[in-house]
């Protein structure tokens, strides 16, 4: 004779869970302000009759976490877009940042980067190409020196070149220079460029440039991003070598948005 499956015998262990919870569902409400606490004995039966279930039901378990994980991210990313509009002016106006592309430009896009990072090196192409093909694209760098003093070394030096108005050229080598990335390989290239050697170590120890690496760092951390490269525009945050195809994407998206909140505010102005 067929044995029946336990999870679907209505009298079962499961059938049995299934009413003690609907009879605690049921219990009066008007006799206290809340229900009574379970006691041990039913806390042990209900904990058995969970473990029970999923046990049977492998699937439904599966799908649990695959709902939280996405109620996590959702809620990841609202966290995000939030932090990003809190802290919109540190990252596109922050005097001390170097700006490549135009200047003026109707869309910005924010990159934190390390000289030597491997994947920055690999996405920095695209980004030239980016701004040679796009006119009205404003780029933002954010020195995020995270792979040791040789990263800080770097970035001091590229941030003291502005003062002797060499920063985009020193950029530029300093992410095409392959091999080791020493300190004396920072300083050479930076004396091949026409840089003043002295005077950069000099400004190198300037504590404004320590200021701002520590503001760069203390908004990377303010909004999760924890490696480079990282990409940020509008309020949307690009972790990882973000392809050129995806970031042209987001920058027509926000121009799209601009232009159609503009429309929106001159509608509302004309009322």
């Amino acid at each position: 004779m067929p044995i029946a499956r336990r999870q679907n015998h209505p009298t079962g262990r499961a059938g049995r869970g299934a009413a003690l919870l609907l009879g605690l569902a049921l219990l009066p409400t008007g006799l206290a302000a809340e229900p009574p606490p379970l006691t041990a004995a039913q806390t042990q039966a209900v904990q058995a009759l969970i473990q029970t279930y999923f046990l049977d039901h492998p699937e439904a378990l599966v799908e649990a976490m695959q709902r939280a994980q996405a109620a996590m991210r959702s809620q990841a990313q609202a966290a995000a877009r939030r932090m990003l509009g809190e802290r919109r002016e540190e990252l596109v106006a922050d005097a001390a940042a170097p700006v490549a592309g135009n200047p003026q430009g109707d869309v910005t896009l924010v990159e934190f980067f390390d000289y030597r990072c491997a994947y920055c090196k690999k996405v920095s192409p695209g980004v030239e190409a980016l701004l040679a093909e796009d006119r009205g694209l404003r780029l933002v760098h954010k020195q995020l020196p995270v792979l040791g003093p040789d990263s800080v070394f770097a970035a001091r030096a590229a941030l003291a070149a502005q003062r002797q108005d060499r920063y985009l050229s020193l950029h530029a080598a300093l992410m095409a220079a392959a091999g080791p990335l020493t300190n004396e390989v920072v300083l050479a290239t930076a004396e091949r460029l026409g840089l003043d050697r002295v005077r950069l170590v000099r400004d190198m120890a300037a504590p404004e440039i320590e200021a701002a690496l520590a503001r760069n760092a203390a908004l990377a951390k303010a909004l999760g991003i924890n490696g480079t490269p990282s990409f940020v525009i509008g309020e949307t945050l690009v972790p990882g070598a973000a392809e050129p195809a995806t970031l042209r994407q987001l920058i027509a998206a926000q121009r799209q948005g601009e232009a159609a909140g503009a429309t929106v505010a001159a509608r509302q102005g004309q009322r």
